[in-house]
């Protein structure tokens, strides 16, 4: 039995999915220079994302699920990428949830208008119509869409993609210093493993400054 016990704690660190010992370093995530945290003490989780991307969508209910785990030292924060001006009325609009407080209840339905509904979500007036259904009128929902603070949300994500190196989306970056994606790991739900180990590795090798 003794044998049998050494033998399965062998596979688990082998086998992709039950251990971590074959997450690797440039192959299933990236190192990145340290880049800042916005989360204090927390292990910061930024996802990077579209909403018009299908990927960003299909995983969005597994992301959901993953997140019921978040250890209390980490925190989960997302960023609306801005690759190039057609994704700038998408990030607009995440900011614009945001700062009215009403991201918790529009962002899965917004994916949906997007991807099942097939609404023309690049029309301001569309998305102003969109969150009417939550209490927000066409005239407040306009005044913060072009406000100066969502203009300088979406600076400051434009010089994150460069500064973090992100390409592709969704990319998920722990502790502003790990980068890992599906494409690079094979797969959504082994990519959130990853995420998840990368959490781990965090805690255990806290950042410069940063003791837990």
């Amino acid at each position: 039995m003794k044998r049998i016990i050494q033998l399965l704690l062998l596979l688990a660190a082998i086998t992709p999915g039950i251990g971590y010992a074959n997450y690797l370093r440039d192959i299933d995530y990236r190192v990145i220079p340290q880049q800042p945290v916005t989360t204090g003490s927390k292990i910061e989780v930024r996802e990077f994302f579209w909403y018009g991307c299908p990927h960003c969508f299909h995983i969005e209910p597994i992301l959901e699920n993953w997140l019921k785990t978040l250890p209390p030292d980490a925190e989960f924060v997302r960023t609306p990428a801005e690759f190039n001006p057609a994704w700038t009325p998408a990030a607009r609009a995440y900011f614009t949830f945001q700062a009215l407080g009403i991201t918790s209840k529009v962002h899965s339905a917004f994916f949906r208008a997007i991807h099942v509904e097939h609404q023309d979500m690049d029309n301001v007036n569309n998305v102003a119509a969109f969150v009417a259904k939550y209490g927000i009128s066409k005239q407040r929902f306009l005044s913060v869409y072009n406000s100066f603070s969502v203009d300088a949300d979406v600076r400051r994500t434009a010089a994150m993609e460069t500064s973090y190196g992100i390409d592709s989306v969704p990319t998920f970056v722990v502790d502003g210093r790990y980068v890992t994606n599906p494409a690079i790991a094979g797969g959504q739900r082994r990519c959130l493993r990853i995420v998840s180990y990368l959490i781990k590795k965090s805690a255990a090798d806290p950042r410069p400054g940063m003791a837990r």
